[in-house]
């Protein structure tokens, strides 16, 4: 049984996901196409309601927290490790390696989009509020490949920014071509 896209009813669905992990965290994408399923493991599944999946990579052991922003654009994980990863959502066309945001030291237990940016909370009650401006998401990104973008990761990470080889990160070692 899943829920059905066009409200809070539960429907038969001939096409349901076979999750591998017990799920720990579900989220719908604001279309009602994917659902995100987490668990334990090193990958995230992503099912379409088509009766297809796609696998995210997950840097965390285990995601408890699942959220699509309003907009679709993206989708974001919150782990035991206190680590946030962000994928920007393309469907079928997502790049499988998250962005992390580091700075929690405890369990992330909830992650939301807000119209400021994305929030998040912890068990020792921490709540952060995470700017997602394309610029900072960049140099994320940088940081976490330990040098500056391709130009395919660049697309797949920032889809409507034209590229630039060489900003945000001009002293992070050039991409492989």
């Amino acid at each position: 049984r899943v829920l059905d896209k066009r409200g809070p009813r539960i429907a038969d669905s001939p096409n349901s996901p076979r999750v591998s992990v017990p799920p720990n965290a579900l989220a719908f994408s604001p279309d009602g196409e994917w659902l995100a399923i987490a668990g334990e493991g090193s990958r995230l599944q992503v099912w379409n309601t088509s009766g297809y999946d796609i696998f995210l990579e997950s840097r965390s052991k285990d995601v408890r927290s699942l959220s699509f922003s309003s907009d679709g654009l993206w989708l974001v994980a919150g782990g035991d490790d206190g680590v946030i990863q962000i994928w920007r959502w393309a469907g079928e066309e997502t790049n499988p390696t998250p962005i992390l945001l580091t700075g929690h030291t405890n369990r992330v237990t909830s992650v939301v989009f807000t119209p400021q940016g994305l929030m998040s909370a912890t068990l020792d009650g921490t709540v952060r509020l995470w700017e997602l401006r394309t610029e900072k998401l960049i140099e994320l990104a940088c940081q976490n490949a330990g040098r500056t973008l391709s130009k395919k990761e660049w697309k797949s990470y920032l889809l409507s920014e034209p590229y630039e080889a060489d900003e945000p990160c001009p002293r992070l070692p050039k991409a492989p071509d």
